[in-house]
């Protein structure tokens, strides 16, 4: 067998590396956690607010391990359950963001924590968010 991702033939069946599946090795492991999330936001900046929202993940084309948040953002899966937010820019309304966290994952569940800075005038300087949903 034609074992894809580094994958071993063992006794005609693929043994895959982690973060691939398949029986040839051939799926990316993200494309488990890919969906819509409903929950609700708790954002701790000068003011402390709570609300009712979704967010969008898909999976990276490149990188097995790796989730894409809204578009804006990405996340890497480091477990089955332990997510990974590193330090990245993007921008939000023309507005320049940071951020970083982490967050938890269970079947059809979600958390993501994380602070989100950004040092232009016209946006807030820096919040603690948290959400929380289940899959559609």
């Amino acid at each position: 067998m034609d074992c894809e991702n580094d994958g071993r033939c063992h006794e005609g069946e693929c043994l895959c590396e982690k973060w691939y599946s398949g029986d040839l090795c051939e799926l990316f492991f993200n494309r488990n956690y890919v969906g819509v999330y409903e929950g609700s936001y708790l954002n701790n900046g000068p003011m402390v607010y709570r609300f009712q929202d979704s967010v969008v993940i898909e999976a990276d084309e490149n990188i097995p391990n790796r989730l894409h948040v809204d578009g804006n953002f990405y996340y890497d899966i480091v477990s089955d359950t332990a997510l990974n937010i590193p330090e990245q820019s993007f921008l939000e309304d023309e507005i320049k963001y940071t951020v970083e966290g982490n967050g938890f994952y269970r079947v059809g569940w979600i958390r993501l924590e994380y602070t989100k800075t950004s040092n232009d005038s016209t946006a807030l300087t820096q919040e603690s968010i948290i959400f929380t949903g289940d899959k559609r």
